[in-house]
């Protein structure tokens, strides 16, 4: 096979529900140039392995099966070695994409030299692949289609996954990725962000699923969201050299919305956890309707819903 034009970093663990789907999402693109997918399954517990392995004789197909799992950042890192494409994705194996997306996006790059990355729209798929919400535009602050959009990333991360495309030789220069971070697509796109523009296409072209087993929802069961969000604003205010206000401010921003996710999970404690940590850095919201009834409704627990339906509230 020739050069790939294009190379994808396919990770799944557990995703045997969703990997064929996945796979065959990238493989019939309508392209006009070649690809080569990179598969990782990350000691899979269920018959993923073996659904990847039947496309052993794809030449555009590379497989490396973990016997131990390592996590996703260990994953990509060792995919990325074998990369050999002038452009990169990284891609979950429970998303898909829609057929004209590689193709689109490529030309968007190819058109915009200058810029280290793009990105555009998707739609939210459920478990069946159904879609539950349809082409969901970013909350990009930003009305130019291409920007420099660092500091907006760091406070709200509005970039899904499956819709982003790299330049590889970008992120020949932010390689490995650090194993301890989980939040790997806001890593690299803060990274990138940092010292080039980004196009953003006002576009439809990908399918993010949202499942029980989605990492944004463990993530937040676990806690390890919280502690890979802060790890990250360390790291790079620490670089980009911000002022002890603006951190302040910034973390406040996620206590915030870490309280929300917490609470709508169930896990009353943190989210009380949380709202202090808010409340301490904003006095004034003490006098927010929203904010104190959360604060105050986290000590009821279990018997909040059931207390605001019969209330009415």
């Amino acid at each position: 096979m020739n050069r790939p034009f294009v190379s994808i970093i396919l990770t799944c663990y557990n995703f045997e529900n969703y990997i064929y789907s996945s796979i065959h999402s990238i493989l019939n693109q309508n392209i006009d140039f070649d690809l080569e997918l990179i598969i990782v399954d990350d000691a899979s517990r269920d018959q993923s392995p073996a659904i990847i392995k039947k496309l052993e004789k794809d030449l555009r197909v590379k497989i490396i099966l973990e016997p131990i799992n390592q996590g996703a950042a260990k994953s990509v890192n060792k995919a990325f070695e074998l990369a050999s494409g002038k452009y990169i994705c990284r891609f979950d194996g429970d998303d898909l994409w829609d057929p004209n997306f590689l193709t689109e996006m490529t030309s968007l790059l190819e058109n915009h030299p200058s810029a280290g990355m793009a990105y555009c729209n998707c739609s939210y798929i459920n478990d069946n692949g159904i879609i539950t919400n349809e082409n969901v535009i970013t909350r990009r602050k930003n009305k130019q289609p291409i920007a420099y959009e660092f500091d907006d990333l760091l406070i709200d991360y509005y970039i899904t996954a499956p819709t982003i495309l790299f330049r590889k030789d970008v992120l020949d220069n932010i390689f490995p990725i650090p194993t301890d971070y989980n939040f790997l697509d806001w890593y690299l796109s803060l990274s990138v962000s940092l010292h080039y523009a980004i196009c953003y296409l006002n576009k439809d072209l990908a399918f993010y699923r949202i499942h029980q087993e989605g990492m944004h929802v463990t993530m937040i069961a676990n806690k390890k969201g919280e502690e890979t969000t802060f790890k990250i604003i360390e790291y790079f205010s620490a670089i980009d050299n911000f002022p002890t206000k603006k951190i302040k401010a910034i973390k406040s921003i996620y206590y915030y919305r870490f309280a929300n996710n917490y609470f709508g999970q169930g896990l009353y404690k943190d989210a009380r956890r949380c709202f202090r940590k808010y409340i301490s850095s904003h006095p004034r919201s003490i006098l927010s309707i929203k904010v104190i009834r959360m604060f105050l409704s986290s000590y009821l627990g279990k018997y909040y819903l059931p207390l605001k339906r019969n209330l009415n509230i």
